[in-house]
């Protein structure tokens, strides 16, 4: 990780900390609005980059088509996200915990991962995403309440932007193949 990464991943973590700090200061109904925006927000940045990545490098790349459908998928994501504020809580709900699930498997796999080529990061992965699958089984348990759901998002938004400042800060070693 570079330098300018290393500010980017600090800055991204330091206005998450912040979101998730007045999240819990707002009424339920207004952040569970704000939580829908900013997760479908995410969710077009996430796909536009993906497919701009697609069309500026990996289409000239083996295996870059992956790119190009996980790109479209995760923008149709994003606008289905954006287009669901007005509906009952109860979907939206289950959408937003389900990909807080998905990505605590992916932090745990590649936590093992990690392991294995003996990184030091492993266990911040394996801690990450059994915290974002604990957030997300909880979910399911307090569902019809409103108010407990966005702590809990709080909650994983706030550990998630430590997370990712105690990233920014870690030293990263580069392994030369001889």
């Amino acid at each position: 990780m570079g330098k300018m990464q290393r500010v980017q991943s600090f800055l991204r973590g330091f206005f998450t900390l912040l979101v998730g700090i007045a999240m819990l200061f707002m009424n339920a109904e207004e952040a569970f609005k704000l939580a829908a925006v900013i997760l479908s927000i995410g969710l077009l940045v996430k796909g536009s980059g993906m497919l701009w990545y697609y069309f500026t490098m990996t289409r000239h790349m083996v295996g870059g088509k992956l790119h190009l459908y996980v790109g479209f998928i995760i923008l149709d994501f994003g606008m289905f996200t954006f287009t669901m504020t007005n509906v009952p809580h109860l979907y939206l709900m289950l959408y937003m915990f389900a990909s807080h699930g998905f990505g605590g498997v992916i932090d745990i796999l590649r936590g093992l991962e990690s392991r294995k080529n003996e990184s030091p990061s492993w266990k911040l992965n394996v801690s990450r995403g059994i915290i974002n699958l604990a957030v997300a089984l909880l979910s399911m348990l307090f569902l019809n309440r409103t108010w407990v759901l966005v702590y809990l998002y709080c909650a994983g938004l706030i550990y998630s932007a430590a997370a990712r400042m105690i990233t920014a800060f870690r030293h990263t070693e580069i392994v030369y193949i001889q």
